[in-house]
């Protein structure tokens, strides 16, 4: 699997994630709740945000790499 394919994996992933969340959040309204999202779905979106940007990056690194060296 490549990394653009693995990031498209993962930005798909994190998307469905979201939009299940938001779907979830329209029956589950307390204070849990709010601690769930805030302890463990904001920081979770936040480092897929990150890892799609440096997957892109080093995709980009990899085919420099592969371009020099032909």
């Amino acid at each position: 699997m490549s990394v653009s394919s693995s990031r498209g994996t993962l930005v798909a992933s994190g998307k469905q994630l979201k939009i299940s969340w938001e779907q979830t959040k329209q029956f589950w309204q307390d204070s849990k709740s709010r601690d769930f999202e805030e302890r463990y779905l904001l920081p979770l979106f936040q480092e897929l945000d990150r890892s799609g940007s440096l997957l892109e990056e080093l995709d980009r690194a990899l085919y420099q790499i592969r371009k020099d060296c032909e």
